[in-house]
């Protein structure tokens, strides 16, 4: 007999699988995001699926996950942080916090949080400004 069981998700339009797999994207390039509710309980179980697929670092995991995110670089890192991490815990790699209520339409927001993620700096590459660009074609002009 079934009984009322009831899996909240999300619409399978392509609009939102393209909002998963950014916000998969973000999550594993930052180690967190912030979005709703109900887009976090989502967003866990489909990465925790994603990460217990994921057996040894061979090229066919690493196809699986370049289909699933569309980018290949990005998958070598799941996986590395997968195997990583598989020793240590079975599942749940992924937290799920509230953090607070959105004031303009009172949704709950979560953050989501992979356990044990160690962020690597980012390095940020300063641009040229628009004084330094002038005043070297300046000195272009002169010599």
């Amino acid at each position: 007999m079934k009984k009322r069981v009831v899996k909240q998700e999300l619409a399978k339009t392509s609009r939102h699988k393209n909002v998963f797999r950014n916000l998969i994207k973000d999550l594993f390039t930052y180690g967190t995001v912030k979005t709703t509710l109900a887009k976090a309980k989502s967003l866990k179980r489909n990465v925790d699926k994603l990460l217990s697929k994921i057996k040894d670092k061979n090229l066919s995991d690493l196809r699986i996950l370049a289909k699933k995110l569309g980018d290949f670089t990005l998958s070598e890192k799941i996986v590395d942080y997968a195997l990583k991490h598989k020793e240590k815990r079975r599942g749940g790699y992924v937290a799920v916090r509230r953090l607070a209520v959105r004031r303009g339409d009172s949704s709950v927001i979560a953050k989501v949080v992979l356990v044990d993620w160690v962020a690597k700096p980012l390095k940020i590459v300063k641009k040229p400004t628009a004084e330094k660009k002038v005043n070297k074609v300046k000195e272009e002009k002169r010599a």
